[in-house]
């Protein structure tokens, strides 16, 4: 706990949404352009998705709320009806 307030205080910008967003987007282009066809480019996209995540959220933008409610309306194995 005491390092990571150390970390806290020497890193505001990273206890924000929306500096978390901005690092995560600079860290993940970095990986990206690491090479093409490795692990690294496929952290850097996450990465970079995670940061355009916490850049919408910073910004009010919810994803959860335009997900679309309707899509999956499969029935759990649990509750389906049983007929043989």
């Amino acid at each position: 706990e005491k390092y990571q307030m150390e970390v806290f205080n020497r890193a505001k910008v990273l206890t924000e949404l929306r500096g978390r967003g901005f690092y995560y987007v600079f860290l993940g282009s970095l990986a990206v352009t690491q090479c093409m066809f490795c692990l690294d480019f496929v952290i850097g996209l996450w990465n970079v998705l995670m940061g355009a995540l916490c850049l919408m959220m910073s910004f009010g933008i919810n994803p959860a709320n335009h997900m679309n409610p309707n899509q999956d309306q499969s029935i759990p194995l649990h509750t389906a009806p049983y007929n043989p």
